[in-house]
């Protein structure tokens, strides 16, 4: 089954007269809007999420006594305040960008962008944390991928609270491509 027909027929499962799709991945954001157009009977909006903080924050945005176009500006606004941060190690030697990685390296992004290559997890943060936007910060939160462990993740907890100054929560991901995918709200 493709995958537009497989997220078509997860909003008809819904069996909600409106339906919020969070595709969590600049990839399927297209195909996700394709669903939506295949689906009668139900009003449809895509909001196009890239990652799973974003998908997180615009779902804990949503109010279930709004409208669908209620919500929208509410998940809009989530999404916007929200910056993602992967951590994960270089598969092979490879320039991205004006980055150039070497295998075994670790690989920092900030919103899809490669920002940094690093030998160690606190250094690849570091360099992210320069690549944020100037802006006051809320909270954080990390999610451990399945190559990383969470006595791994706390020196990473550290870090955001002394640079950032907000609380920071942890939970295990399990994410198979990413040691470490950081939400920065």
């Amino acid at each position: 089954m493709s995958i537009f027909a497989e997220i078509a027929r997860s909003i008809k499962e819904v069996g909600t007269s409106e339906v919020l799709v969070l595709p969590n991945d600049k990839n399927v954001v297209l195909a996700a809007e394709q669903a939506a157009a295949l689906v009668r009977g139900q009003t449809v909006v895509v909001i196009p999420t890239h990652n799973v903080p974003q998908g997180i924050a615009a779902a804990l945005a949503v109010n279930p006594e709004e409208t669908i176009d209620g919500n929208k500006a509410a998940v809009d606004a989530a999404i916007r305040r929200c910056h993602c941060i992967e951590i994960a190690v270089a598969a092979r030697d490879a320039r991205l960008h004006q980055l150039h990685v070497h295998a075994g390296e670790l690989l920092a992004f900030v919103d899809d962008v490669p920002v940094a290559a690093a030998t160690t997890a606190e250094a690849a943060l570091e360099a992210a944390l320069a690549a944020l936007p100037a802006q006051a910060y809320d909270l954080a939160a990390i999610y451990i991928g399945s190559g990383a462990t969470p006595a791994g993740a706390m020196p990473l907890a550290a870090l955001l609270t002394e640079r950032l100054g907000v609380p920071v929560e942890t939970t295990v991901g399990d994410h198979p491509h990413y040691l470490y995918t950081i939400s920065v709200e």
